[in-house]
């Protein structure tokens, strides 16, 4: 669906809203073009804060390359376990000292943040879509709360904090697609760094792995 983006002018009010059936916040996103993936500085410091091995395998063949998101809506925050709950009507999941309901839900895998988007346009019957964002649309996002003093960074949270968030793409090495679409491929996880990702299995889950989704639906006009 085409999203068009709004006419906002500079130092305006970010453009806001709130799904009424779970009560999840999306703020719109202006898109645009960046180069993707790390820096030659970003790399260093990453190389200098984790293990060698853990760096090869899980960072070592981040691309650089162009992306030009449109402009989208992205939730605020992370899905709360209060909304965990409100779409699916199960006991929120979390480790065992991060209870709360306006805590992020974790220990969830990308099969079941991917259930959460499709059980939530189920109860919109077809009037709302959303879904997990892509790596553009999620670096786009962390770009700009990481850029500060604007009113959508400073409606955006957790990007840049635990716990890490998934994404809607397959982790292969050069940011593609696999020719065959394969289930149990590594999807990609985002955080800490706006250009950070680093790969895991579908099914994997962790204290420090949640999710937020994106609103598809056409911009503010």
């Amino acid at each position: 669906m085409s999203q068009t983006p709004p006419a906002v002018a500079a130092g305006a009010q970010p453009v806001t809203w709130t799904d009424p059936l779970s009560g999840i916040a999306f703020v719109w996103i202006p898109g645009g073009c960046f180069e993707m993936g790390m820096t030659p500085a970003e790399e260093a410091a990453l190389r200098a804060s984790v293990p060698e091995r853990f760096f090869a395998k899980h960072y070592g063949d981040e691309p650089r390359r162009q992306a030009c998101p449109e402009g989208f809506w992205m939730a605020t925050r992370e899905i709360t376990q209060a909304q965990w709950t409100a779409v699916t009507g199960m006991p929120p999941q979390h480790c065992i000292d991060a209870q709360g309901e306006t805590l992020p839900v974790t220990w969830v895998p990308w099969l079941e943040a991917a259930a959460f988007a499709r059980a939530l346009n189920g109860l919109h019957n077809g009037t709302q879509s959303f879904a997990l964002p892509s790596e553009a649309q999620w670096e786009t996002a962390c770009r700009q709360q990481a850029a500060g003093g604007s009113g959508r960074a400073e409606a955006l949270r957790g990007l840049l904090d635990a716990p890490d968030e998934w994404v809607d793409e397959y982790y292969t090495a050069d940011g593609q697609p696999p020719a065959v679409e394969d289930p149990a491929a590594m999807r990609v996880l985002k955080g800490e760094r706006c250009s950070n990702r680093r790969g895991a299995v579908p099914g994997y889950v962790h204290c420090g792995v949640g999710f937020r989704l994106v609103r598809l639906a056409p911009g503010p006009q």
